[in-house]
């Protein structure tokens, strides 16, 4: 017999919170009914007012650990001030500009009125204002913040069908030829909310004057498909080598938001990556975002760990134009994967990711990631995040000497980037350079690159077989297609970064006595190599 939400209920509709196995329903704590509504993930469930009250709860609970354990900034500002604001403004401006006073007070309110968004975003409210929990992993959370900000960025949907267009980039149109655009669902009207967003949310999207997104180059895959899941095109800002390090090109990203400035949905950040990629100059590009009036995301997947990151996050919103950050939940309170958190300075931002989720929610990530807070509480919260930072110096320590011992070095991404930590693997002389006869010298080099990667791959194996995991082995010159981009040098996230490497992570959660044991069996690889 199915278990009801409760015997004093009889439900007549087709969900009604059954669940059939007392195991299932013991673990979900017989909340059956999820989170949210099928309008919006964030709503309150009438029938379900159990996990309506959890979800403001753990809502309320996690942005306080953001706020008062990772530093993130949770200044909010008041609509009312909006007036206040603006008279400031006018009675600050000089003589010079009395006469044009009322016109640029009407051209204000006229902005404001159609982009309350980048008000909040311009003000300097605080990156932890306002938030929302998404049961989704952080690349599908990221492809919803970009689907919000398209729509924002189009209001217009319908367009002429019969006409042709050029919206292509020129990598996927080089001869800038005229294309119909396939960009029609028919779809036989039924009065539910949840199939409708699902048209707007994948590659059918009618073709916008508006969809491009310019992502500063990191080599890891979700944030690619999450443009790409959000029917949007992806420009890849290219990366620059400073030292060891791999950082932002901020002239490559200025020079494509003046060439795509009016095509552009958002620019995409990264403030926690893998060595030798360093965060991103989140607050310059927010300086770069703002003059050009375009949307500023960040992804801020494991970045709640680091305090440095998150002042530079709480930096970026004082001084320009942040819009969404993105942070993982189980990378940042040690919760089972498949949910995340999106905050904003803006409460729109928050409000129109959640309304644009399709469908009601699970409750499961909501659920772990409560019980948790609840148990670590602030202090406990605060034990880890001070445990790791007194970690990162011995961390170092003991990199760079097990290192020297094998004629390699720490590469020195310290302390921009302090969570992920790599060594050299200069180890050409290990690698086999035997060209085969009748070979050109483009079948040559093709065959000692497959070498190069058979070779140092056998390393991340020896890794694996020794019970390491989370280590990254990056050989150089490795290409990986994704999405229709070619990526040379994919890992390093530079197409042509001098070393090839390996990377490890003094993370959330690791302790002193695993730090040793991981050194040991790394020591012990790289001897048997």
């Amino acid at each position: 017999e199915h278990y009801l939400p409760s015997p004093r209920w009889t439900g007549a509709g087709e969900r009604e919170g059954r669940v059939y196995s007392p195991m299932v329903h013991s673990r979900h704590f017989g909340l059956a009914h999820g989170m949210g509504r099928s309008g919006d993930v964030a709503e309150a469930q009438p029938k379900a007012a159990g996990s309506t009250i959890l979800v403001k709860l753990t809502l309320e609970l996690v942005l306080d650990a953001m706020r008062r354990g990772s530093g993130l900034n949770g200044d909010k500002i008041k609509i009312n001030n909006k007036k206040n604001h603006i008279q400031n403004q006018n009675r600050n401006k000089n003589q010079n500009q009395i006469q044009n006073k009322n016109h640029n007070q009407n051209q204000n309110k006229n902005q404001i009125q159609n982009h309350d968004n980048e008000y909040y975003c311009n003000r300097g409210g605080g990156p932890a204002a306002h938030g929302v929990i998404l049961p989704l992993c952080t690349g599908m959370g990221m492809s919803l913040i970009l689907s919000t900000l398209r729509d924002e960025r189009n209001p217009n949907k319908i367009t002429d069908t019969t006409t042709t267009t050029t919206t292509n980039t020129e990598n996927d149109n080089p001869n800038n030829t005229p294309i119909i655009s396939k960009d029609i669902v028919l779809w036989s009207r039924i009065d539910q909310k949840s199939c409708l967003k699902t048209t707007n949310t994948e590659n059918n999207t009618p073709i916008i004057r508006k969809d491009i997104v310019l992502w500063s180059r990191i080599d890891q895959k979700s944030c690619l498909k999450a443009i790409y899941t959000a029917g949007l095109k992806c420009i890849e800002v290219p990366t620059s080598i400073q030292d060891d390090k791999v950082i932002t090109n901020l002239q490559a990203m200025k020079d494509l938001l003046q060439t795509h400035s009016q095509r552009v949905v958002a620019v995409v950040c990264t403030t926690s990556c893998f060595a030798p990629r360093v965060p991103d100059q989140v607050d310059e590009v927010a300086k770069l975002c703002q003059q050009m009036n375009v949307p500023h995301v960040i992804n801020n997947a494991y970045g709640l760990q680091c305090r440095k990151t998150c002042k530079l996050i709480n930096r970026a919103c004082v001084v320009g134009r942040v819009d969404a950050i993105i942070s993982s939940m189980d990378k940042n309170f040690l919760v089972p994967v498949g949910g995340s958190i999106v905050t904003s300075p803006n409460p729109k931002m928050v409000q129109n990711v959640g309304k644009l989720y399709a469908g009601r929610a699970s409750s499961a990530p909501m659920v772990d990631l409560f019980i948790t807070l609840l148990s670590m509480g602030l202090n406990g919260y605060l034990r880890l995040l001070h445990r790791r930072e007194r970690l990162i110096s011995k961390f170092q320590r003991r990199l760079t000497h097990v290192a020297q011992k094998h004629n390699q070095r720490m590469l020195t991404c310290y302390p921009e980037n302090s969570i992920s930590f790599g060594m050299t693997l200069d180890l050409d002389h290990l690698i086999s350079k035997q060209p085969q006869p009748q070979q050109t010298k483009e079948e040559e080099e093709k065959e000692m690159v497959k070498a190069n990667e058979k070779d140092y791959t056998q390393l991340g194996s020896m890794l694996f077989m020794r019970c390491v995991s989370g280590t990254r082995v990056v050989p150089t010159a490795s290409q990986k297609d994704i999405c229709g981009h070619t990526f040379v040098g994919f890992g390093s996230s530079h197409h042509s970064y001098p070393h090839a490497y390996l990377t490890a992570a003094c993370a959330l959660g690791l302790g002193g006595a695993e730090m040793e044991e991981f050194f040991v069996r790394l020591d012990s690889s790289l001897s048997d190599f």
